[in-house]
């Protein structure tokens, strides 16, 4: 099996971490946390991840001051089961440098209570807090020796890597071919969760190509960020939310900026792509890719990343513009009661395989 989009540093860190998917209440995860905390030593980082505020019994995110609660020697952070939004606490904020009146960042939101920055990060804030926070090489190398070996448990020898932190990653994602830490193929996106338009532009000016590279590890489509997530949710929608007629997502980059680097990727020769979830990301996405296909090579099949909500007027610009979708029909399965709530009849359009197979894409 082929997996079109994974991220196997975050998969295999995952497993270092502590895990938080199946607890149900604020205070089971800070009774994980602090056994975590009894075994590690002051000032080193506790993480945990996969927690999903709504099906804690609070129904909310927790809060710095819970965090705390569990230690203030060591700096403390969680990510929620979308990896776009985390919490951590006093002592992350003050090590990054959050002081409490600080404001939004582009692409970002801080969670707030009394005008106080409650530890809550949202999209670019949490994708900067995580590169900060994030593993050293040893452990990334376990990581990865980790995660082949789940992918490879399950039959699947090559991972299309929709990337990890920082431009360190491409470096790290070499090493662990050339050590075996990876032992199945990679096609290696070029991108970044965090910083993703700046690490792109660097990667492009060091001469990074589409298909350079061997049967171990060849570099596939220059890659972005437009959106946020669909569980969040946080990803860019042309409607606001049904669950609050006042939201309609985070956009990381204006349409502009978008065009600026992904039409300049595809005029050196590179295949395209981004994370675009909601239709309104999906629909600036395919902006791009019509430009790009008027300068292109053609057979490139510049992508998109999810596809999270594609009506029927988008998944007919999908296949006018020979793009390759690339959904995530898992997500129904584990966050489609929260869709139904955030997206109402939308949920109709998400991760429309069967629409797009029949339309001939």
């Amino acid at each position: 099996f082929i997996d079109s989009h994974a991220h196997i540093e975050i998969n295999g860190t995952n497993k270092l971490g502590v895990n938080c998917k199946e607890l149900h209440s604020i205070e089971d995860i800070q009774a994980s946390l602090s056994k975590r905390a009894d075994d590690t030593p002051a000032g080193e980082w506790i993480r945990g991840w996969g927690y999903n505020h709504k099906q804690l019994t609070e129904q909310r995110h927790p809060t710095r001051w819970e965090l705390d609660e569990v230690s203030t020697d060591h700096p403390i952070i969680i990510t929620r089961t979308c990896n776009h939004i985390s919490v951590v606490n006093s002592e992350a904020l003050s090590r990054f440098g959050l002081a409490d009146d600080a404001p939004d960042p582009d692409g970002g939101k801080l969670g707030r209570e009394n005008g106080v920055i409650n530890g809550q990060l949202f999209e670019s804030i949490h994708m900067d807090m995580y590169e900060f926070s994030q593993y050293s090489e040893s452990e990334i190398m376990k990581g990865y020796e980790l995660a082949s070996g789940e992918y490879l448990e399950n039959g699947i020898t090559s991972v299309h890597e929709a990337g990890g932190y920082g431009n360190i990653h491409f470096q790290w994602l070499q090493k662990g071919v050339l050590n075996n830490s990876i032992p199945i193929r990679l096609y290696m996106m070029m991108g970044s969760l965090s910083r993703s338009r700046e690490v792109l532009e660097r990667a492009l000016e060091g001469g990074l190509l589409t298909r350079m590279g061997d049967r171990h590890l060849t570099v596939g489509p220059a890659k972005l960020f437009i959106d946020g997530s669909s569980s969040g949710p946080t990803a860019a929608t042309r409607d606001p939310y049904t669950s609050d007629p006042e939201d309609s997502g985070v956009l990381y980059y204006t349409q502009e900026e978008l065009e600026q680097t992904l039409v300049k990727a595809s005029r050196m020769g590179n295949q395209i792509t981004s994370h675009a979830m909601g239709d309104k990301g999906v629909d600036m996405l395919l902006h791009c890719i019509e430009k790009a296909n008027e300068i292109s090579e053609k057979g490139l099949r510049h992508r998109i990343e999810h596809c999270g909500i594609a009506p029927a007027d988008l998944r007919e610009r999908i296949k006018q513009a020979k793009a390759t979708p690339i959904l995530n029909p898992a997500f129904l399965y584990e966050f489609g009661d929260g869709y139904l709530k955030d997206y109402g009849e939308r949920v109709h359009d998400m991760f429309p395989a069967r629409d797009l197979v029949d339309l001939g894409v």
